[in-house]
């Protein structure tokens, strides 16, 4: 019979890499660290050049962002933006005080200053305020044009210490293995596979611990 242990790792390196990985990885995702910047100066509550009025929804707006200005974080205004401020027709502001790191994810309106008062054009967001100091907004696109996020670049808080990191899951939870492993025994498996196993995941970037054999399936006549 072949010994099937050489095998079963290479074939383990493609499983992770596949779509069903994938599917995990998202699943198990921080915002925090799995963001876009957005680093527009002409978002800035301040900024009344109508030279080219700005429109997000001309803007591919998808997952989590951090709103930059040069080497700093900054937050999205919560109070009511000025017409004709941020580069746009009717600013979009923040209608609600920004979360803290304890509250997780919250959901929170989002307003355009148009002629109808500080609240037209509204949507929700998601937001989420990060340990180190910075805040992140899930952006979806606005329901009209000329509508364009700002941000209040007085707001400047620190960016994080780490670029961020593509998805990826932050530790193993469960795996099941089988392999054919003639001529060896329990202590063997352990060395052979589940030891070049961790180091295998580890350099992934993923922790991995306490792996070990749990069932032993033997051939009728085999001791």
């Amino acid at each position: 019979m072949v010994n099937l242990i050489p095998l079963c790792l290479p074939l383990l390196a493609y499983l992770l890499q596949g779509p069903g990985w994938e599917h995990v990885s998202a699943q198990q995702s921080d915002p925090c660290v799995d963001y876009t910047e957005l680093n527009d100066p002409w978002r800035s509550t301040s900024n009344t050049d109508q030279s080219q009025a700005r429109c997000d929804q001309d803007i591919v707006l998808q997952g989590w962002y951090l709103l930059v200005d040069g080497n700093a974080s900054v937050l999205m205004p919560n109070s009511c933006v000025p017409r004709y401020r941020c580069s746009t027709h009717a600013p979009l502001w923040l209608n609600g005080a920004h979360p803290t790191p304890a509250e997780g994810v919250v959901s929170r309106q989002v307003c355009g200053h148009w002629v109808g008062g500080c609240c037209d054009f509204s949507h929700s967001i998601q937001v989420k305020a990060c340990p180190g100091g910075y805040t992140v907004y899930q952006l979806v696109h606005p329901t009209h044009c000329d509508l364009a996020y700002c941000a209040d670049l007085s707001s400047r808080g620190t960016l994080p210490t780490q670029t961020p990191a593509p998805t990826t899951a932050s530790s193993v939870v469960g795996l099941l293995l089988k392999a054919s492993a003639l001529g060896l025994n329990e202590t063997a498996v352990q060395e052979e596979v589940f030891k070049r196993l961790e180091a295998v995941l580890t350099a992934r970037g993923l922790q991995a611990s306490g792996l070990q054999v749990t069932a032993v399936v033997r051939r009728p006549g085999e001791t």
